[in-house]
């Protein structure tokens, strides 16, 4: 057995004793292991409906506010990355999310494993002036100018 708590109401019914279990609407739940099994329990956890709980501390803070500390977090910072539904997303999609999110604000710089050769070959073949650079500048001089063009 475990304990679950769950955001709507799910029943489950194993399919080799015919056992059924009903779980509560926003509350929490014992439940036999055989339920791990079930499609629509994966579902549930992957979508946030359903929550293991793993601690007292957690039992807590979910009959406080519905939520986790994490969660509420995650979807405070979903918020602020104005992710779409990001009070109906699960932990594991809100966090795919708001990583998506983030990579797109601060995307990999393409410069970074360039040396010098490569830096003033780059600014050329994408039209970048950066003719106001000496010809010995040091790499971080070439990245800072290239990043300083307009378009770049």
């Amino acid at each position: 057995m475990f304990k679950i708590f769950t955001r709507r109401c799910f029943g489950f019914r194993n399919p080799k004793t015919g056992e059924k279990v009903t779980t509560a609407f926003m509350g929490f739940t014992p439940v036999p292991d055989w339920v791990r099994d079930q499609p629509m329990y994966k579902q549930g956890v992957n979508t946030g409906s359903i929550e293991v709980i793993q601690s007292v501390e957690q039992q807590k803070e979910l009959e406080n506010s519905g939520e986790t500390n994490k969660l509420a977090e995650l979807r405070a910072r979903a918020v602020e990355l104005k992710i779409p539904r990001a009070t109906q997303l699960g932990e594991g999609k809100l966090l795919a999310a708001i990583t998506e999110a983030e990579a797109k604000l601060n995307p990999p710089d393409l410069l970074a494993d360039m040396d010098a050769d490569e830096l003033r070959q780059f600014a050329k073949s994408n039209e970048i002036d950066i003719s106001g650079v000496a010809e010995g500048a040091s790499v971080d001089d070439l990245r800072a100018a290239i990043k300083a063009a307009p378009d770049s």
